[in-house]
């Protein structure tokens, strides 16, 4: 079944969804971590892929901070986008990337 967002667009809304709840909440450890590679302003495999980055290093060092299915939320995000991102060449961050994040 094909999705409806692209990942671009995917990721944006997610993570808007979760830095709602984490303002909300007052969670900076989760707020820091989301806030070092979002908002994405540009549909970009190399900005994308920071982000799916960031939130899987949230997952993974700091999962006692996330509460109501939100680590569920960043496993689903990383696992349906994470396959189109590298399509689109965020593994050639080292090649062609540099220029794009600055």
């Amino acid at each position: 079944m094909p999705r409806s967002l692209s990942p671009f667009h995917e990721i944006n809304q997610v993570c808007t969804t979760l830095f709602d709840i984490w303002c909300q909440r007052r969670n900076v450890i989760a707020l820091c971590y989301l806030m070092s590679a979002w908002p994405v302003l540009e549909d970009h495999p190399v900005l994308m892929h920071r982000v799916l980055t960031s939130l899987g290093d949230l997952r993974t060092y700091h999962i006692d901070s996330l509460i109501d299915g939100e680590a569920e939320m960043i496993d689903r995000l990383i696992g349906e986008t994470c396959v189109d991102v590298s399509r689109c060449g965020a593994a050639s961050f080292e090649d062609s990337g540099r220029a794009a994040v600055r």
